[in-house]
């Protein structure tokens, strides 16, 4: 009986040993943290509740995702050396000259879309008006954005222009010289201006020129006055900003995703008081 139990005392002493040299400790592998990226947000002069809306969209989208950390400027001041990136306007880049910039743009499919709907628009009202070949023009008192271009590029096609290269045809910095450019092109035509001040001069000469009812005026910017022009009909239609989708967009193009919608709508007296549109109003106002 004695032997017996040595015996199994030693077996298991000798499995224990094997099981000890087969066993080898596995070290615990811990996530590799991923660092976020810090981006910082300049919306220029933009009012708090278009800003909180832009952040609101953005982090919907984000979802609370440690990858990327939303960080609002209200200067180009305030910008640190942690900022791996600055999301801001065109016309403010220049404020942000050593920095990594994401332009609020349009993509290329919105800039489709957008550019084919303010087209057949367009070409509806001047048929309304008579005109028998469509003539379409692109004016600015300042100089236009890469996708305001892109976007002219969109909107011409079916035009008498169509196909031509695309620039601004000329600036307009005052309603006199609107009312002369306008002397040097007659008939009914159709004209896309880059800024909502182009827009207004224009409107102002074609009031003077007595020719409110031959030219139809397209904004790609919006203001208040351009509203009240709109309403009067003396104005066609602008491009009104939505922040929270713009917001969204950005938060899209920092993860490498498509945008599928634009970051902004075309209004025009059909649909200017329409909920969703007054609401986008109030946030540009």
């Amino acid at each position: 009986m004695d032997r017996i139990r040595r015996w199994l005392a030693a077996i298991g002493a000798m499995i224990v040993a094997l099981l000890s040299g087969c066993m080898r400790a596995v070290p615990s592998i811990a996530p590799e943290k991923v660092q976020s990226q810090m981006v910082s947000v300049y919306l220029g002069q933009k009012n708090d509740d278009f800003v909180q809306a832009f952040l609101d969209g953005a982090h919907a989208y984000l979802k609370q995702q440690d990858a990327v950390q939303l960080q609002l400027l209200e200067s180009p001041e305030q910008l640190s050396e942690e900022t791996d990136m600055v999301v801001t306007y065109e016309e403010e880049a220049s404020c942000f000259a050593s920095a990594e910039l994401l332009l609020l743009e349009e993509s290329e499919s919105s800039i489709v879309a957008l550019g084919k709907e303010i087209r057949q628009q367009l070409l509806s009202d001047l048929q309304e008006r008579g005109a028998e070949v469509p003539q379409i023009y692109f004016l600015g008192a300042n100089e236009a954005a890469d996708w305001q271009y892109a976007l002219y590029a969109e909107i011409q096609e079916n035009f008498a222009q169509g196909g031509e290269s695309v620039a601004l045809q000329e600036k307009i910095v005052s309603g006199e010289q609107a009312t002369k450019w306008l002397e040097g092109h007659p008939g009914e035509l159709a004209v896309v201006a880059a800024d909502a001040q182009a827009a207004l001069y224009l409107r102002q000469g074609a009031i003077e020129a007595g020719r409110q009812h031959q030219i139809c005026i397209f904004s790609l910017e919006y203001s208040q006055e351009i509203e009240q022009a709109i309403r009067m009909a003396l104005i066609y239609g602008a491009l009104l900003e939505n922040p929270m989708q713009m917001g969204e967009n950005i938060a899209r193009e920092l993860q490498q995703e498509a945008i599928t919608e634009p970051g902004r709508m075309m209004i025009c007296r059909a649909n200017l008081d329409l909920p969703e549109i007054k609401m986008l109003r109030a946030l540009s106002e």
